[in-house]
């Protein structure tokens, strides 16, 4: 990814594509991925629009989710940037290259809205709907 963004060439959709064998690393979670694309210098607007408004749009969900227009269902994740130091695993390390880095910004899920329900915080699991 860091060489395509040298080159200019932007990804249209960020997902954490989390699964089985990478739940445990390198991947971990959607808000780890997006830290990683802040740290590649992506800028974060940039990284929030890959996250929701493009791949609404791409898989053309119904009521228009993705977008925080009045009268849009209120689904939000609610994230907290920190800085400091954070350690960020490659998800490919090719030869030569680190397995980790130190990232200064990283995403902190703080809350969930689904469907204007509030869920608390990021640790308090979100009951099934």
């Amino acid at each position: 990814m860091e060489a395509a963004l040298k080159q200019g060439v932007l990804p249209g959709t960020i997902s954490s594509d989390v699964h089985q064998f990478n739940v445990a690393g390198p991947v971990f979670d959607l808000a780890t991925t997006l830290s990683k694309f802040l740290h590649l210098g992506m800028p974060l607007a940039q990284v929030i629009e890959r996250a929701t408004i493009n791949p609404a749009k791409t898989f053309k969900f119904p009521h228009s989710p993705g977008t925080l227009k009045v009268g849009a269902e209120a689904d939000v994740a609610v994230f907290q940037i920190l800085e400091g130091d954070f350690e960020m695993m490659e998800s490919y390390a090719g030869p030569g290259a680190p397995e980790t880095r130190i990232a200064h910004r990283k995403l902190v899920p703080m809350a969930t809205v689904k469907a204007g329900k509030l869920y608390g915080s990021a640790s308090i699991p979100v009951e099934r709907l």
